[in-house]
Protein backbone atom coordinates (compact mmCIF):
# COMPACT_ATOMS: atom_id res chain seq x y z
CA UNK A 1 0.00 0.00 0.00
CA UNK A 2 1.12 3.20 -0.89
CA UNK A 3 0.96 6.26 1.43
CA UNK A 4 0.60 9.98 -0.22
CA UNK A 5 0.62 12.35 2.96
CA UNK A 6 2.39 15.03 0.86
CA UNK A 7 -0.39 15.41 -1.52
CA UNK A 8 -3.39 17.62 -0.15
CA UNK A 9 -6.90 17.74 -1.35
CA UNK A 10 -8.01 20.31 -3.20
CA UNK A 11 -11.30 19.05 -5.73
CA UNK A 12 -12.21 22.48 -6.86
CA UNK A 13 -11.79 21.90 -10.66
CA UNK A 14 -13.61 24.91 -11.37
CA UNK A 15 -16.78 24.66 -13.84
CA UNK A 16 -17.65 23.74 -17.52
CA UNK A 17 -15.81 25.58 -20.25
CA UNK A 18 -18.08 26.65 -23.33
CA UNK A 19 -16.33 27.20 -26.75
CA UNK A 20 -17.13 29.71 -29.44
CA UNK A 21 -19.89 27.29 -31.07
CA UNK A 22 -21.78 27.11 -27.73
CA UNK A 23 -20.90 23.56 -27.26
CA UNK A 24 -18.82 21.99 -24.15
CA UNK A 25 -15.16 22.04 -24.72
CA UNK A 26 -14.05 20.27 -22.28
CA UNK A 27 -15.07 16.96 -20.08
CA UNK A 28 -15.76 18.05 -16.48
CA UNK A 29 -13.47 15.69 -14.02
CA UNK A 30 -15.57 15.36 -11.03
CA UNK A 31 -16.03 12.24 -10.32
CA UNK A 32 -14.29 9.02 -10.39
CA UNK A 33 -16.66 7.00 -12.57
CA UNK A 34 -15.47 7.97 -15.88
CA UNK A 35 -11.55 8.28 -15.38
CA UNK A 36 -12.06 4.11 -13.75
CA UNK A 37 -13.42 3.20 -17.05
CA UNK A 38 -11.24 4.68 -19.15
CA UNK A 39 -8.59 3.66 -17.18
CA UNK A 40 -9.78 -0.11 -17.18
CA UNK A 41 -10.48 -0.22 -20.31
CA UNK A 42 -6.85 1.16 -21.79
CA UNK A 43 -5.66 -1.15 -19.37
CA UNK A 44 -7.07 -4.38 -20.42
CA UNK A 45 -5.52 -3.75 -23.90
CA UNK A 46 -2.40 -4.30 -22.67
CA UNK A 47 -0.91 -1.22 -20.85
CA UNK A 48 1.40 -2.18 -18.01
CA UNK A 49 0.44 -1.72 -14.35
CA UNK A 50 3.97 -1.37 -13.35
CA UNK A 51 6.26 -2.60 -10.63
CA UNK A 52 5.29 -1.76 -6.67
CA UNK A 53 8.80 -0.60 -6.02
CA UNK A 54 8.48 2.78 -8.65
CA UNK A 55 5.42 3.20 -7.46
CA UNK A 56 6.28 6.13 -5.23
CA UNK A 57 8.07 8.15 -8.04
CA UNK A 58 5.35 7.59 -10.52
CA UNK A 59 3.04 9.15 -8.20
CA UNK A 60 5.32 11.69 -7.82
CA UNK A 61 5.32 12.54 -11.86
CA UNK A 62 1.55 12.01 -11.57
CA UNK A 63 0.87 14.23 -8.76
CA UNK A 64 3.86 16.91 -9.82
CA UNK A 65 5.04 16.65 -6.39
CA UNK A 66 8.26 18.89 -6.95
CA UNK A 67 7.06 21.20 -9.17
CA UNK A 68 4.23 23.50 -9.97
CA UNK A 69 0.71 21.80 -10.23
CA UNK A 70 -2.93 23.74 -11.02
CA UNK A 71 -4.76 21.16 -8.77
CA UNK A 72 -4.36 18.21 -6.40
CA UNK A 73 -5.28 14.93 -6.28
CA UNK A 74 -7.61 13.48 -3.50
CA UNK A 75 -6.07 10.42 -1.58
CA UNK A 76 -9.65 9.18 -1.54
CA UNK A 77 -9.43 9.31 -5.51
CA UNK A 78 -5.82 7.28 -5.56
CA UNK A 79 -7.55 4.29 -3.77
CA UNK A 80 -10.39 4.77 -5.66
CA UNK A 81 -8.95 4.49 -9.22
CA UNK A 82 -5.29 3.30 -8.75
CA UNK A 83 -1.82 4.66 -9.18
CA UNK A 84 -2.27 3.67 -13.07
CA UNK A 85 -5.88 5.48 -13.84
CA UNK A 86 -4.31 8.87 -12.00
CA UNK A 87 -1.17 8.24 -13.97
CA UNK A 88 -3.12 8.09 -17.37
CA UNK A 89 -5.27 10.51 -16.78
CA UNK A 90 -2.17 13.05 -16.04
CA UNK A 91 -0.78 12.00 -19.28
CA UNK A 92 -3.37 13.19 -21.66
CA UNK A 93 -4.28 16.65 -19.41
CA UNK A 94 -1.45 18.06 -20.94
CA UNK A 95 -1.99 21.49 -19.71
CA UNK A 96 -2.60 20.09 -16.20
CA UNK A 97 -5.46 22.38 -15.13
CA UNK A 98 -7.44 18.75 -13.86
CA UNK A 99 -9.63 18.46 -16.74
CA UNK A 100 -10.06 17.49 -20.18
CA UNK A 101 -10.66 19.46 -23.03
CA UNK A 102 -11.96 17.27 -26.18
CA UNK A 103 -8.87 18.14 -27.60
CA UNK A 104 -6.78 16.51 -24.86
CA UNK A 105 -9.33 13.50 -24.94
CA UNK A 106 -9.27 12.71 -28.56
CA UNK A 107 -6.62 10.39 -28.47
CA UNK A 108 -7.88 8.24 -25.42
CA UNK A 109 -10.92 8.00 -27.70
CA UNK A 110 -9.29 7.05 -30.50
CA UNK A 111 -7.36 4.63 -28.44
CA UNK A 112 -10.93 3.01 -27.45
CA UNK A 113 -12.49 2.83 -30.46
CA UNK A 114 -9.30 1.17 -32.57
CA UNK A 115 -6.82 -0.84 -30.95
CA UNK A 116 -9.40 -3.54 -29.86
CA UNK A 117 -10.06 -4.29 -33.75
CA UNK A 118 -6.78 -3.39 -34.81
CA UNK A 119 -5.14 -6.18 -32.66
CA UNK A 120 -7.97 -8.61 -33.84
CA UNK A 121 -7.08 -8.47 -37.73
CA UNK A 122 -3.50 -8.40 -37.28
CA UNK A 123 -3.53 -11.98 -35.26
CA UNK A 124 -6.19 -12.80 -37.60
CA UNK A 125 -4.53 -12.24 -40.82
CA UNK A 126 -0.75 -13.50 -39.29
CA UNK A 127 -1.84 -17.18 -39.08
CA UNK A 128 0.49 -19.51 -41.13
CA UNK A 129 -1.14 -22.68 -41.80
CA UNK A 130 0.61 -25.85 -41.80
CA UNK A 131 -0.15 -26.64 -45.47
CA UNK A 132 1.66 -22.87 -46.44
CA UNK A 133 4.97 -22.07 -47.14
CA UNK A 134 7.05 -20.08 -45.74
CA UNK A 135 9.12 -16.83 -45.86
CA UNK A 136 11.50 -15.15 -43.64
CA UNK A 137 11.27 -11.44 -43.77
CA UNK A 138 14.49 -9.13 -42.36
CA UNK A 139 14.85 -5.94 -41.39
CA UNK A 140 17.58 -3.65 -42.35
CA UNK A 141 17.71 -0.48 -40.52
CA UNK A 142 20.25 2.82 -39.44
CA UNK A 143 18.45 5.45 -37.15
CA UNK A 144 17.92 9.08 -38.86
CA UNK A 145 20.45 11.50 -39.10
CA UNK A 146 19.89 14.01 -36.82
CA UNK A 147 22.73 16.25 -37.79
CA UNK A 148 20.47 16.42 -40.90
CA UNK A 149 17.55 17.95 -39.17
CA UNK A 150 17.52 21.81 -40.03
CA UNK A 151 16.44 23.09 -36.61
CA UNK A 152 18.84 22.72 -33.43
CA UNK A 153 16.80 21.39 -31.23
CA UNK A 154 18.35 21.24 -28.35
CA UNK A 155 18.15 24.99 -28.01
CA UNK A 156 14.44 24.94 -28.94
CA UNK A 157 13.30 22.39 -26.30
CA UNK A 158 16.13 22.11 -23.69
CA UNK A 159 16.18 25.88 -22.84
CA UNK A 160 13.10 25.66 -20.92
CA UNK A 161 12.84 23.54 -17.18
CA UNK A 162 10.65 21.00 -17.21
CA UNK A 163 9.56 21.11 -20.94
CA UNK A 164 8.72 17.85 -22.39
CA UNK A 165 11.17 17.04 -25.18
CA UNK A 166 8.62 16.15 -28.72
CA UNK A 167 11.47 14.67 -30.22
CA UNK A 168 12.05 11.64 -27.86
CA UNK A 169 10.09 9.47 -29.90
CA UNK A 170 12.77 9.88 -32.61
CA UNK A 171 15.57 10.16 -30.49
CA UNK A 172 14.55 6.31 -28.80
CA UNK A 173 14.32 4.83 -32.16
CA UNK A 174 17.51 3.54 -32.66
CA UNK A 175 17.01 -0.25 -33.72
CA UNK A 176 13.74 -1.49 -35.77
CA UNK A 177 10.60 -2.85 -34.01
CA UNK A 178 11.31 -6.59 -35.33
CA UNK A 179 14.46 -7.78 -36.45
CA UNK A 180 12.59 -10.62 -38.87
CA UNK A 181 9.41 -12.02 -39.16
CA UNK A 182 7.84 -15.05 -40.95
CA UNK A 183 5.10 -14.75 -43.25
CA UNK A 184 3.02 -17.23 -45.33
CA UNK A 185 3.59 -16.74 -49.21
CA UNK A 186 -0.17 -16.40 -49.22
CA UNK A 187 0.03 -13.23 -47.03
CA UNK A 188 1.73 -11.70 -50.46
CA UNK A 189 -1.87 -12.01 -52.21
CA UNK A 190 -2.48 -8.76 -51.22
CA UNK A 191 0.40 -7.39 -53.99
CA UNK A 192 -1.30 -8.66 -56.81
CA UNK A 193 -4.20 -7.56 -58.99
CA UNK A 194 -7.78 -7.74 -58.22
CA UNK A 195 -8.97 -11.71 -59.28
CA UNK A 196 -10.52 -12.27 -62.64
CA UNK A 197 -9.00 -8.97 -64.75
CA UNK A 198 -7.04 -9.10 -67.18
CA UNK A 199 -3.00 -9.16 -66.59
CA UNK A 200 -0.57 -7.14 -69.05
CA UNK A 201 2.52 -5.16 -68.28
CA UNK A 202 1.88 -1.47 -67.08
CA UNK A 203 -1.37 -2.45 -64.96
CA UNK A 204 -1.99 -0.10 -62.05
CA UNK A 205 -4.18 -0.67 -59.24
CA UNK A 206 -5.00 0.42 -55.54
CA UNK A 207 -3.55 -2.14 -52.65
CA UNK A 208 -4.96 0.52 -50.33
CA UNK A 209 -6.73 3.41 -52.05
CA UNK A 210 -6.06 6.98 -50.76
CA UNK A 211 -9.00 8.48 -49.13
CA UNK A 212 -8.39 11.90 -49.01
CA UNK A 213 -10.88 14.43 -47.76
CA UNK A 214 -11.82 17.72 -49.82
CA UNK A 215 -10.61 19.79 -47.13
CA UNK A 216 -8.27 19.19 -44.60
CA UNK A 217 -6.31 16.11 -43.76
CA UNK A 218 -8.47 12.68 -43.97
CA UNK A 219 -7.67 11.57 -40.05
CA UNK A 220 -6.58 14.29 -37.36
CA UNK A 221 -2.82 15.05 -35.81
CA UNK A 222 -3.92 14.84 -32.68
CA UNK A 223 -3.69 10.58 -32.02
CA UNK A 224 -1.53 8.08 -31.61
CA UNK A 225 -2.79 5.17 -33.00
CA UNK A 226 -4.05 4.40 -36.48
CA UNK A 227 -7.40 3.92 -37.69
CA UNK A 228 -8.75 0.18 -37.08
CA UNK A 229 -7.33 -2.00 -39.43
CA UNK A 230 -10.71 -3.41 -41.83
CA UNK A 231 -9.27 -4.72 -44.67
CA UNK A 232 -6.35 -7.59 -45.71
CA UNK A 233 -4.66 -5.40 -47.64
CA UNK A 234 -4.36 -2.65 -44.59
CA UNK A 235 -3.37 -5.85 -41.84
CA UNK A 236 -1.06 -6.83 -45.04
CA UNK A 237 1.22 -3.86 -45.67
CA UNK A 238 0.55 -2.66 -41.63
CA UNK A 239 1.86 -6.10 -40.50
CA UNK A 240 5.02 -4.98 -43.29
CA UNK A 241 5.48 -1.77 -41.94
CA UNK A 242 5.51 -2.55 -37.70
CA UNK A 243 8.80 -4.35 -38.42
CA UNK A 244 10.00 -0.92 -38.18
CA UNK A 245 7.71 0.80 -35.88
CA UNK A 246 5.17 -0.93 -34.09
CA UNK A 247 3.09 2.33 -35.22
CA UNK A 248 2.42 2.20 -38.76
CA UNK A 249 -0.36 4.53 -40.19
CA UNK A 250 -1.08 2.71 -43.53
CA UNK A 251 -2.18 6.01 -45.30
CA UNK A 252 -1.39 8.89 -44.34
CA UNK A 253 -2.97 12.60 -43.73
CA UNK A 254 -2.04 14.03 -46.74
CA UNK A 255 -1.41 13.14 -50.44
CA UNK A 256 -0.19 10.96 -51.78
CA UNK A 257 -1.78 8.21 -49.94
CA UNK A 258 -2.29 4.79 -50.19
CA UNK A 259 -0.44 2.01 -51.78
CA UNK A 260 -0.09 1.49 -55.52
CA UNK A 261 1.27 -1.78 -57.39
CA UNK A 262 1.89 -2.34 -61.02
CA UNK A 263 2.82 -5.39 -62.87
CA UNK A 264 6.06 -5.38 -64.59
CA UNK A 265 6.31 -8.86 -65.93
CA UNK A 266 4.13 -11.97 -66.08
CA UNK A 267 4.55 -15.94 -67.76
CA UNK A 268 2.05 -18.53 -66.94
CA UNK A 269 3.24 -19.05 -63.10
CA UNK A 270 4.58 -16.24 -61.84
CA UNK A 271 4.33 -12.47 -61.79
CA UNK A 272 6.86 -9.51 -61.00
CA UNK A 273 5.23 -6.50 -59.19
CA UNK A 274 6.53 -3.55 -58.57
CA UNK A 275 4.89 -1.16 -55.88
CA UNK A 276 5.07 2.12 -53.97
CA UNK A 277 3.66 3.14 -51.05
CA UNK A 278 3.03 6.23 -48.79
CA UNK A 279 2.53 6.02 -44.96
CA UNK A 280 3.16 7.21 -41.63
CA UNK A 281 4.31 6.47 -38.21
CA UNK A 282 3.79 7.78 -34.69
CA UNK A 283 6.73 8.03 -32.92
CA UNK A 284 5.21 9.51 -29.77
CA UNK A 285 2.96 8.55 -26.54
CA UNK A 286 1.32 10.48 -24.19
CA UNK A 287 1.96 12.67 -21.98
CA UNK A 288 4.80 13.93 -25.37
CA UNK A 289 2.49 15.68 -28.31
CA UNK A 290 1.83 13.59 -31.37
CA UNK A 291 5.27 13.19 -33.49
CA UNK A 292 4.74 12.69 -37.11
CA UNK A 293 7.47 10.70 -39.36
CA UNK A 294 6.47 10.36 -43.01
CA UNK A 295 8.97 8.79 -45.13
CA UNK A 296 9.11 10.14 -49.02
CA UNK A 297 7.84 6.77 -50.20
CA UNK A 298 8.18 3.09 -49.90
CA UNK A 299 9.36 1.06 -52.87
CA UNK A 300 9.84 -2.48 -54.12
CA UNK A 301 8.63 -5.54 -56.00
CA UNK A 302 7.37 -8.51 -55.30
CA UNK A 303 7.90 -11.89 -57.74
CA UNK A 304 5.01 -14.54 -56.46
CA UNK A 305 3.10 -17.21 -57.82
CA UNK A 306 -0.13 -16.24 -59.85
CA UNK A 307 -1.91 -18.81 -57.22
CA UNK A 308 0.19 -17.07 -54.15
CA UNK A 309 1.21 -20.17 -53.20
CA UNK A 310 4.72 -19.61 -53.58
CA UNK A 311 6.87 -16.63 -53.13
CA UNK A 312 10.22 -16.01 -54.99
CA UNK A 313 10.97 -12.29 -53.81
CA UNK A 314 10.25 -9.63 -51.97
CA UNK A 315 11.81 -6.17 -51.03
CA UNK A 316 10.64 -3.22 -49.90
CA UNK A 317 13.05 -0.16 -48.96
CA UNK A 318 12.76 4.29 -48.40
CA UNK A 319 14.70 5.27 -51.01
CA UNK A 320 18.03 6.67 -49.76
CA UNK A 321 19.43 8.55 -53.16
CA UNK A 322 18.98 12.08 -52.16
CA UNK A 323 20.27 14.26 -49.35
CA UNK A 324 16.49 14.09 -47.60
CA UNK A 325 14.08 11.51 -47.93
CA UNK A 326 11.88 11.97 -44.76
CA UNK A 327 9.64 14.71 -43.73
CA UNK A 328 8.57 15.12 -39.74
CA UNK A 329 5.65 17.31 -37.95
CA UNK A 330 4.87 17.71 -34.65
CA UNK A 331 2.22 19.54 -32.76
CA UNK A 332 3.82 21.82 -30.11
CA UNK A 333 0.30 22.64 -28.06
CA UNK A 334 -3.11 21.32 -27.49
CA UNK A 335 -4.31 24.24 -30.22
CA UNK A 336 -2.53 21.56 -32.70
CA UNK A 337 0.31 23.80 -33.71
CA UNK A 338 2.54 22.27 -35.72
CA UNK A 339 6.52 22.54 -35.95
CA UNK A 340 8.22 21.05 -39.24
CA UNK A 341 11.44 19.89 -40.56
CA UNK A 342 13.00 17.47 -43.39
CA UNK A 343 16.06 14.86 -42.10
CA UNK A 344 17.65 12.03 -43.96
CA UNK A 345 17.21 7.91 -43.13
CA UNK A 346 19.99 6.08 -44.42
CA UNK A 347 19.18 3.23 -44.45
CA UNK A 348 15.06 1.49 -43.73
CA UNK A 349 14.65 -1.74 -45.98
CA UNK A 350 12.88 -5.38 -45.52
CA UNK A 351 13.97 -8.19 -47.86
CA UNK A 352 13.11 -12.03 -47.66
CA UNK A 353 15.75 -14.36 -47.42
CA UNK A 354 15.31 -16.51 -49.89
CA UNK A 355 12.42 -17.87 -52.12
CA UNK A 356 9.10 -19.68 -49.89
CA UNK A 357 9.94 -23.35 -48.37
CA UNK A 358 7.25 -25.70 -47.24
CA UNK A 359 5.86 -24.89 -43.55
CA UNK A 360 6.59 -28.25 -42.56
CA UNK A 361 10.51 -28.65 -43.87
CA UNK A 362 12.10 -32.45 -43.34
CA UNK A 363 9.83 -33.73 -40.52
CA UNK A 364 9.74 -29.94 -38.35
CA UNK A 365 7.70 -27.14 -38.40
CA UNK A 366 9.39 -24.49 -39.18
CA UNK A 367 6.67 -21.36 -38.81
CA UNK A 368 8.57 -19.64 -36.26
CA UNK A 369 11.96 -20.53 -37.13
CA UNK A 370 14.00 -18.26 -38.88
CA UNK A 371 14.92 -19.66 -42.44
CA UNK A 372 18.10 -18.72 -44.36
CA UNK A 373 19.55 -19.06 -47.50
CA UNK A 374 20.45 -22.87 -46.57
CA UNK A 375 17.23 -24.10 -45.31
CA UNK A 376 15.66 -26.87 -48.00
CA UNK A 377 16.59 -27.23 -51.71
CA UNK A 378 17.94 -24.75 -53.53
CA UNK A 379 15.90 -22.86 -56.05
CA UNK A 380 17.08 -21.48 -58.61
CA UNK A 381 14.07 -20.42 -60.26
CA UNK A 382 14.54 -16.74 -59.63
CA UNK A 383 17.49 -16.95 -62.00
CA UNK A 384 15.94 -18.83 -64.82
CA UNK A 385 12.96 -17.52 -64.69
CA UNK A 386 11.79 -16.30 -68.53
CA UNK A 387 8.87 -13.93 -68.99
CA UNK A 388 6.52 -13.96 -71.44
CA UNK A 389 5.32 -10.33 -71.27
CA UNK A 390 7.48 -7.38 -69.71
CA UNK A 391 8.59 -3.82 -69.35
CA UNK A 392 11.18 -1.93 -68.29
CA UNK A 393 11.54 -0.73 -64.66
CA UNK A 394 11.53 2.51 -65.14
CA UNK A 395 8.53 2.19 -67.26
CA UNK A 396 7.18 0.81 -64.26
CA UNK A 397 7.89 3.23 -62.37
CA UNK A 398 6.13 6.04 -64.75
CA UNK A 399 3.12 4.06 -64.34
CA UNK A 400 3.40 4.21 -60.75
CA UNK A 401 3.72 8.05 -60.37
CA UNK A 402 0.93 8.52 -63.44
CA UNK A 403 -1.42 6.57 -60.96
CA UNK A 404 -0.59 8.29 -58.08
CA UNK A 405 -0.74 11.61 -59.68
CA UNK A 406 -3.04 11.65 -62.57
CA UNK A 407 -2.26 15.15 -63.81
CA UNK A 408 0.77 14.13 -64.75
CA UNK A 409 -0.33 11.94 -67.55
CA UNK A 410 -3.75 14.79 -68.07
CA UNK A 411 -1.05 16.82 -68.64
CA UNK A 412 1.54 15.49 -71.15
CA UNK A 413 -1.39 13.87 -73.03
CA UNK A 414 -3.82 16.96 -73.60
CA UNK A 415 -4.24 17.02 -77.80
CA UNK A 416 -6.73 19.72 -77.46
CA UNK A 417 -4.20 22.10 -76.11
CA UNK A 418 -0.35 20.87 -77.42
CA UNK A 419 0.72 24.44 -76.21
CA UNK A 420 0.18 23.72 -72.68
CA UNK A 421 1.30 20.19 -72.97
CA UNK A 422 4.42 21.57 -73.95
CA UNK A 423 4.63 23.53 -70.91
CA UNK A 424 3.90 20.86 -68.27
CA UNK A 425 6.38 18.76 -69.92
CA UNK A 426 8.92 21.23 -69.47
CA UNK A 427 7.87 21.60 -65.62
CA UNK A 428 7.41 17.98 -65.39
CA UNK A 429 10.95 17.25 -66.34
CA UNK A 430 12.30 19.51 -64.01
CA UNK A 431 10.09 18.29 -61.17
CA UNK A 432 11.43 16.42 -57.61
CA UNK A 433 9.61 15.63 -54.83
CA UNK A 434 8.29 16.94 -52.83
CA UNK A 435 7.82 20.25 -54.16
CA UNK A 436 9.85 22.30 -56.66
CA UNK A 437 9.98 26.14 -56.85
CA UNK A 438 9.60 26.99 -60.33
CA UNK A 439 10.12 30.29 -62.33
CA UNK A 440 9.43 29.93 -66.14
CA UNK A 441 8.67 32.42 -69.17
CA UNK A 442 4.99 32.01 -70.83
CA UNK A 443 6.06 29.64 -73.20
CA UNK A 444 6.95 27.64 -70.52
CA UNK A 445 10.78 28.22 -70.51
CA UNK A 446 12.20 27.35 -67.30
CA UNK A 447 14.37 30.28 -65.81
CA UNK A 448 15.12 29.16 -62.38
CA UNK A 449 14.08 26.22 -60.19
CA UNK A 450 15.19 24.88 -56.90
CA UNK A 451 13.45 22.06 -54.88
CA UNK A 452 12.27 22.33 -51.27
CA UNK A 453 14.36 20.05 -49.82
CA UNK A 454 17.36 21.99 -51.01
CA UNK A 455 15.60 25.30 -49.85
CA UNK A 456 15.80 23.94 -46.23
CA UNK A 457 19.32 22.60 -46.68
CA UNK A 458 20.85 22.83 -43.23
CA UNK A 459 24.16 24.17 -43.64
CA UNK A 460 22.65 27.05 -45.93
CA UNK A 461 20.08 27.81 -42.95
CA UNK A 462 22.51 27.89 -40.07
CA UNK A 463 25.10 29.87 -41.88
CA UNK A 464 21.97 32.23 -42.54
CA UNK A 465 21.23 32.54 -39.40
CA UNK A 466 24.24 33.91 -37.97
CA UNK A 467 24.40 36.75 -40.03
CA UNK A 468 20.69 38.11 -39.61
CA UNK A 469 17.59 38.45 -37.93
CA UNK A 470 15.01 37.29 -40.30
CA UNK A 471 13.77 33.74 -40.56
CA UNK A 472 16.27 32.80 -42.48
CA UNK A 473 14.65 29.89 -44.62
CA UNK A 474 12.38 33.54 -45.67
CA UNK A 475 15.89 34.68 -46.84
CA UNK A 476 17.02 31.94 -48.73
CA UNK A 477 13.16 32.03 -50.73
CA UNK A 478 13.98 35.95 -51.23
CA UNK A 479 17.69 34.64 -52.73
CA UNK A 480 15.95 32.57 -54.84
CA UNK A 481 13.46 34.71 -55.81
CA UNK A 482 16.44 37.61 -56.62
CA UNK A 483 18.05 34.64 -59.02
CA UNK A 484 15.59 33.72 -61.13
CA UNK A 485 15.12 37.36 -61.91
CA UNK A 486 18.55 38.12 -62.74
CA UNK A 487 18.77 34.81 -64.75
CA UNK A 488 15.65 36.05 -66.36
CA UNK A 489 17.03 39.48 -67.72
CA UNK A 490 18.55 37.84 -70.92
CA UNK A 491 15.40 37.11 -72.18
CA UNK A 492 13.34 40.74 -71.75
Amino acid sequence: MVTVHSVSVQTDFGGDDVDGLGQPSRVFARRLSWILAIATALLATGISTGAVSDAVGRLRYAFGIGSSTQYRIPSQLVEDVGIDGVILFKQHDINDDGFLSLREFEPIAHQLLDIKSQKQAVDRNSTIEQLDEVVTVETFFKPLLMSSLTKDLNSDYTAVPGSLDPMMGLKKWKTPAAEWKNFAAGHFRQFLPPQNEELFPGKCYYIIEPIVMEKGPSISSNRYLPPSLNRDSWVMVHSLLAMFHPVPFVYGRFAPQGSVACIRAFNSDYVDIMFRIHAEFQLNEPPYYPFWFTPGQFTGHVIISRNSGRLLDFTLHVPNDKRLNVDMEWLTDSEENMEVDIGFMPLMELRVTRSSVPAELDGVDIRSVHVNASSGKPDDTLSTIEWTEEVSEEETVRSLEVKLFPFKKALQEDEDQPGFAAIARQQLAVYRFPVMVMMSLPNGTMVHSANANDLLDKEQVMALSKHTYEDPSEVVYHNLLKEGLAKGQPYL
